[in-house]
């Protein structure tokens, strides 16, 4: 657990470091909120997930945006059994193909808390709407992915960006 600790301590440190150059208005913070059915053989076990995270967001050029977020994710057993939570750690990009409409793709790390130490990769390919600056829609997939184990979801998200 300690471990964790440090490692979320790292990230977000880097990630102030990291942005100390860019102008603050430049930089924007955001939460989201996502939901979804388990998908793919996962779906035997898991029937949905919850995935809220916080995030920074950075507009690199008019139709590339950078992005980096850290969240917690739980999918929830089919049975009364306890489920499953990650805690992912992840850095993407959203391409906007036209005015409004994008296409995403965020990877990175997930640790599995249930003190296997256990790490497994993430990737989320997805597409998404913005409204405007502050309101974004996005459907994805969710796929995490250890030696042993793929579990994964179509996951549909709300982005509040400040």
């Amino acid at each position: 657990m300690r471990f964790l600790l440090v490692l979320v301590f790292v990230f977000v440190f880097f990630l102030q470091n990291a942005f100390s150059q860019i102008s603050k208005n430049d930089l924007k913070p955001y939460v989201e909120v996502g939901m979804g059915p388990a998908t793919g053989i996962s779906r035997y076990v898991y029937s949905k997930f919850i995935d809220p995270r916080i995030g920074i967001t950075y507009q690199l050029y008019e139709k590339l945006g950078l992005n980096a977020d850290m969240g917690y994710v739980y999918f929830f057993r089919k049975s009364n059994k306890r489920g499953v939570s990650f805690l992912p750690l992840s850095a993407g990009i959203d391409y906007m193909m036209v005015s409004k409409f994008f296409l995403g793709m965020q990877i990175g790390g997930a640790f599995i808390l249930d003190g296997s130490g256990e790490i497994y990769f993430l990737a989320e390919p997805g597409i998404g709407w913005k409204f405007n600056k502050h309101h974004i829609v996005r459907l994805s997939y969710y796929g995490f992915v250890t030696n042993s184990v793929a579990i994964g979801g179509i996951n549909f998200a709300y982005r509040f960006i400040f």
